[in-house]
């Protein structure tokens, strides 16, 4: 059952599976915001983008995931980051485009997914808005969207872990024996 506060301002109870308009059009100013203030760095490239840049370059053109061609050094912290590094270049892509566009919408797609998990584990709507707005204000967020580099699609990959986690402990609560695909994310994070 909602309160009359709830009702009033246009948000549902914790326990209703639909928020009310104004609970969305919040959260799609929120997410508009966060897009709006990565924009805003969006000229600034950070030089380690260009590292696993090389490495995806060398690996497309010449079959090494290398620095310099014959040297196998580890010298890349993101693998998965510069294999999506080299699909880029493989689509013949514009590749700062790529990855600065990449890193962007993994930025904006966690204002949402915030707000989902904080449902999803019995939040309120004002709560699961708050923490939305914790996200979607996050300056820091928003630079590292745009920078190249791998920050934002690691946090939506452990996002969408959590997510994922919560739904296979519910399913398993109720005698179900769900497909691990947690796992799966939890290893591409790291990935």
């Amino acid at each position: 059952m909602s309160s009359a506060h709830e009702e009033e301002s246009g948000f549902t109870s914790p326990t209703d599976a639909t928020a009310g308009p104004l609970a969305w059009a919040v959260l799609a100013g929120l997410t508009l915001f966060l897009a709006a203030s990565a924009l805003s760095f969006w000229p600034y490239t950070v030089d380690d983008a260009f590292i696993s840049l090389r490495y995806a370059q060398n690996l497309v053109e010449h079959g090494e995931l290398a620095w310099n061609l014959g040297e196998h050094v580890e010298g890349i912290s993101n693998p998965l980051w510069t294999l999506w590094s080299a699909l880029g270049l493989l689509a013949h892509a514009p590749i700062v485009l790529w990855l600065k566009g990449s890193g962007l919408l993994a930025g904006v797609a966690l204002v949402p997914l915030t707000y989902l998990l904080s449902r999803r584990v019995g939040l309120s709507v004002a709560v699961g808005l708050g923490a939305a707005a914790i996200v979607a204000t996050n300056a820091s967020l928003a630079i590292w969207s745009v920078a190249g580099l791998e920050t934002a699609s690691f946090a939506l990959l452990l996002t969408l872990f959590v997510l994922r986690m919560e739904s296979e402990l519910k399913e398993r609560a109720a005698g179900g024996s769900p497909l691990p695909l947690s796992a799966l994310l939890f290893f591409l994070c790291w990935a």
